[in-house]
């Protein structure tokens, strides 16, 4: 059986503990910026041969086609969802059926 030591361990303050961890550290401009830069960042790797020519081609696209991006935005910005409506969900047959009775869209 071992005896308890006399000797009390250092507490640690947090301040000096996040300098001494930091000190050391040397940050890429991206990670103190809102705004980083596609280069600075690893790629991921674990992308499958067959979505990396899919992308590819799109990127190839859009190189040779200016206007493409403008057009894409323009038919996101003014597509319209389809109106819906939760009358069904409310209907006394359907009550039951409803995951959550006093939520609804």
């Amino acid at each position: 059986m071992q005896g308890k030591s006399s000797e009390k361990p250092e507490p640690l303050h947090a301040a000096s503990r996040i300098g001494s961890v930091s000190e050391g550290q040397v940050r890429s401009p991206s990670s103190r910026s809102s705004t980083s830069s596609w280069s600075e960042e690893p790629a991921a790797t674990n992308m499958d041969i067959s979505t990396g020519h899919i992308v590819l081609s799109y990127m190839e696209d859009h190189l040779k086609n200016q206007d493409r991006l403008d057009q894409e935005w323009e038919a996101v910005s003014s597509y319209v969802a389809d109106p819906s409506s939760t009358k069904v969900a409310t209907d006394q047959s359907n009550m039951r059926k409803n995951r959550f009775g006093d939520i609804l869209p």
